[in-house]
């Protein structure tokens, strides 16, 4: 993940995190052309370029249009393609799962040691939240969103936390459970209410999927363990933030978020079928329905801070449709409920922080959903690859196609493998 310091290097207008891709998508296109090209094939893929041909429609048919968002979404899903075909060899898999845990352990300290003891003390009232929040944003030296600052942070909670579900030595557990409570600290310390809800929404639905027969009173013990962690260590600022959530003030002003749902239900006859198009509401639409404001430094728009209110308001039903399919082919896509390995845990969990994320932000093309999408679909590769080998196991015609040497060379590391993990 590209970490965007305030001194963020560059080199030929090209910042750190393009310069690091660039590599990548040359060894992986000429090393696994093949690999890379199947990716493209799968379903959330195509989902998503159908996705992103009617939004090149919808942008064409409307005044000032502006390609930005599509193109951007475009890199992501190049970048998820890149990210499914580094890790469909399993070895892989886990490593980019632990340099996640790292890189989000490294952001979650900076948060914890530099902010957690401001944002702790007992707050009173919402604008006290809202000044604290400021003073965080102020004295940061990352150039980032707080917001996707605590969901980045909070995707390596939920990955320690998968980890700490399966280990079975203490020692273990005790070291993935101090990183998951560190990385959730850093993500209380950013004050976020999205990345809150969609860690603590990502736990819950992991303890779900847990099978009880293994793990049985374990479920109970670890759903109270995540609840005391979340009730503890949450600052009493975040707990105002949320308390506030939806009210109006003394003075008549709306909550910033339900002021954007206000807008966007009353103008909804103007875009529920077409939509407006992305450019034609950055530059008049949204100014003149209930998004912008004036402020002494000019004029100020809002987005409509929702994945799927954007999709709705920019590229009208159909966009908003296809959209909901791009979610559904990823979950179903997801690793089954009998796969119990801590990869298969944390890819559910990420996959289901992802889309709670989504309601929260209007910013379809971030890195991470990019890095999420590609985890997905080389899990659900491995798992065609393991039902073919199954069917060719059964079917004596399929058998004589795939034994030659190298299947059979294959085959026998499948094999070996599958014994491995059902001794252990």
């Amino acid at each position: 993940l590209d970490i965007p310091f305030k001194t963020q290097f560059s080199l030929g207008g090209f910042g750190l995190g393009r310069l690091t891709i660039l590599p990548l998508f040359a060894g992986v296109v000429f090393l696994q052309p093949r690999l890379w090209l199947s990716a493209w094939s799968n379903s959330i893929i195509l989902a998503a370029m159908i996705f992103l041909s009617w939004g090149a429609f919808v942008e064409f048919v409307h005044p000032f249009s502006d390609w930005e968002l599509l193109f951007r979404i475009f890199q992501m899903l190049v970048f998820a393609t890149l990210i499914a075909t580094v890790v469909a060899v399993p070895a892989n898999f886990r490593r980019i799962l632990f340099s996640l845990v790292v890189v989000c352990s490294i952001v979650g300290f900076y948060l914890v040691f530099n902010f957690y003891d401001l944002v702790s003390p007992d707050v009173l009232s919402v604008k006290e939240a809202a000044t604290v929040r400021a003073q965080v944003a102020d004295e940061m030296t990352l150039d980032e969103n707080l917001n996707i600052l605590g969901y980045t942070v909070g995707m390596g909670a939920i990955t320690a936390f998968a980890r700490f579900l399966v280990e079975r030595r203490g020692s273990s557990r005790i070291l993935w459970g101090g990183t998951f409570l560190l990385c959730a600290l850093g993500v209380f310390s950013t004050l976020s209410r999205g990345a809150f809800i969609a860690v603590a929404g990502a736990l819950g639905l992991m303890l779900w999927r847990l099978p009880t027969r293994r793990f049985g009173s374990q479920k109970a013990l670890f759903a109270a363990g995540a609840v005391a962690v979340l009730l503890v260590l949450t600052p009493a600022a975040l707990t105002e933030r949320f308390s506030a959530t939806g009210e109006t003030t003394v003075s008549g002003k709306v909550e910033g978020r339900m002021q954007l749902y206000t807008a966007a239900l009353e103008s909804m006859p103007q875009y529920w079928s077409l939509g407006v198009g992305e450019g034609q509401y950055w530059h008049e639409w949204a100014f003149n329905n209930g998004f912008g404001k004036i402020t002494p430094f000019g004029t100020a728009v809002a987005g409509p801070h929702n994945g799927f209110l954007a999709a709705w308001i920019f590229y009208g039903l159909p966009g908003l449709i296809l959209l909901g399919l791009v979610c559904h082919c990823a979950a179903m896509h997801c690793p089954d409920r009998s796969d119990i390995s801590w990869e298969a845990i944390a890819t559910f969990g990420l996959l289901v922080a992802s889309l709670i994320w989504l309601l929260f932000t209007h910013n379809l093309y971030l890195k991470i959903f990019g890095v999420i999408l590609g985890l997905v679909i080389a899990a659900s590769a491995k798992r065609s690859t393991a039902r073919a080998h199954a069917a060719a196991e059964r079917s004596p015609t399929k058998r004589r196609r795939l034994f030659n040497p190298r299947a059979q060379k294959a085959l026998a590391h499948f094999y070996a493998v599958r014994r491995h993990r059902r001794a252990w």
